[in-house]
C-alpha cells in the first residue's frame, strides 16, 4: 500500500519536473500528512524528497546538455524546474562538482567521467575506458553495431507498472505483473508481450534509482486500476533497432546511435521516454538473455 502511494508521487514529480513541488502537494498527492509523507518517502526510496527532485533535474540536465549541446543553458534550467541560471548553475555544480558551462564545453569522455563521480554503474567504465582508447562514437566501425531505422508511431495509450532496474530479478517480476494483471482484465492478447520504457537513462542513473516502466496498450483510461498507471505518448518519430539485454551493449549501441548515425542522417535524439520491445517472452527469459527493439525518440536536426 505505501509503495503504491508513493509510486503515484514519483509519478507526479516526473510528470512536473519543471514546475515547483511543493512539499504539501506532494504529500497531498499520496494521501499523507507532511510530517508522515517524509519519513515514507525515504523509507521508500533511500532519498528525501528535496534529495530525490535535485537529482532528476540534475541528471535529466545533463542528460539534455550531452544530447543537445546547442541549446542554451537557461532553456534547459527552466525545463527541469528552475527560474534563474544562477539557482541552476549552483545546484548542478553542488551535484557534479563542475558548472554547466564548463560541462557543456568539455570533451566527451570527460562528461562521462563527471557522470561516472556521480554514478557507480559498472559498465560506465567500460565506456570510459573505450572512450580513453580512441573508441568514442565518433570513431566506431559501423559494422559493430545494428542496422538502425526510422519509423513513425502514432498516439499510444498505455498502462504501466512502474519497477527499478536494481535486479534482473525485479525486472522480470515487473513483466510479470503486468502480464498476470493484462490478462487478468483481458487486456493482453495471445503472442503479445508488455514491453518496457527508460523512465531515466542509465548512463546517468545508478541502477537502483533508475525507473523502468513495463507497459502494455490499454484503449481506455478507465480500465486502469492499483498499482497500475495510465500513460498517453504523443505521435512520435523513432529509430529503431535490434540489441541484445546486456545493459552494457544497449547503452553501447545507443551512444553510437545518438552521436553518429543520427547526426549523419540529420535526426537528434530528444531526452523522453527510449522503448524497449522484447522479442521473445519477458515473463519467461531473464531480462539479460532476451533481445529488444529499442526505440529512442528523435526529431529532425
Amino acid at each position: 500500500m505505501e509503495l503504491e502511494r508513493i509510486d503515484k508521487v514519483v509519478m507526479y514529480i516526473w510528470q512536473h519536473l519543471d514546475q515547483e513541488l511543493k512539499l504539501e502537494k506532494l504529500a497531498a498527492t499520496g494521501h499523507y500528512s507532511p510530517y508522515h509523507f517524509l519519513r515514507v518517502f525515504k523509507s521508500v526510496t533511500g532519498e528525501t524528497p528535496n534529495k530525490y527532485i535535485t537529482r532528476l533535474r540534475m541528471e535529466s540536465a545533463a542528460h539534455t546538455i550531452i544530447l543537445n549541446p546547442e541549446r542554451p543553458i537557461l532553456n534547459i534550467a527552466m525545463e527541469v524546474g528552475y527560474q534563474s541560471l544562477e539557482s541552476f548553475s549552483r545546484a548542478f555544480k553542488a551535484f557534479y562538482s563542475i558548472s554547466p558551462q564548463k560541462f557543456k564545453t568539455s570533451e566527451q569522455s570527460e562528461k562521462l567521467t563527471i557522470i561516472q563521480k556521480r554514478n557507480l554503474n559498472s559498465f560506465i567504465h567500460k565506456i570510459i575506458q573505450a572512450s580513453d582508447n580512441g573508441q568514442t562514437p565518433n570513431h566506431s566501425n559501423e559494422n559493430d553495431y545494428p542496422d538502425v531505422e526510422i519509423l513513425k508511431l502514432p498516439e499510444q495509450k498505455l498502462i504501466t507498472f512502474q519497477t527499478y532496474m536494481v535486479s534482473l530479478e525485479k525486472l522480470t517480476d515487473g513483466f510479470k505483473n503486468m502480464t498476470r494483471w493484462a490478462t487478468a482484465h483481458d487486456q493482453i492478447e495471445e503472442g503479445q508481450y508488455p514491453f518496457g520504457m527508460l523512465n531515466d537513462f542509465p548512463l546517468f542513473t545508478p541502477l537502483d534509482k533508475c525507473r523502468f516502466l513495463v507497459c502494455i496498450p490499454v484503449k481506455y483510461k478507465d480500465l486502469v486500476t492499483k498499482p497500475m498507471h495510465y500513460l498517453e505518448i504523443p505521435p512520435r518519430k523513432y529509430s529503431k533497432f535490434i540489441c541484445n539485454g546486456d545493459i552494457d551493449n544497449i547503452i553501447r549501441v545507443m551512444i553510437y546511435v545518438a552521436h553518429q548515425w543520427l547526426p549523419e542522417a540529420g535526426y537528434k535524439v530528444i531526452n523522453e521516454m527510449a522503448m524497449m520491445i522484447p522479442i521473445n517472452n519477458p515473463s519467461k527469459i531473464p531480462f539479460n538473455k532476451n533481445t529488444y527493439e529499442i526505440l529512442m525518440p528523435i526529431v529532425p536536426a
